[in-house]
């Protein structure tokens, strides 16, 4: 019982980290998507 918790717990915690680190690549994508937006609004001015 305890060893099944145990694994439960290590699992969830991993999932957390995994869609902790699938944000942050998110917003990073995001910013660098929202720069060459405004560089290819700058060249087309």
């Amino acid at each position: 019982m305890d060893s099944a918790r145990k694994t439960t717990i290590i699992r969830s915690s991993c999932r957390n980290e995994a869609k902790k680190k699938a944000k942050s690549i998110n917003l990073i994508k995001l910013e660098e998507g929202d720069i060459s937006l405004k560089q290819n609004y700058r060249a087309s001015k």
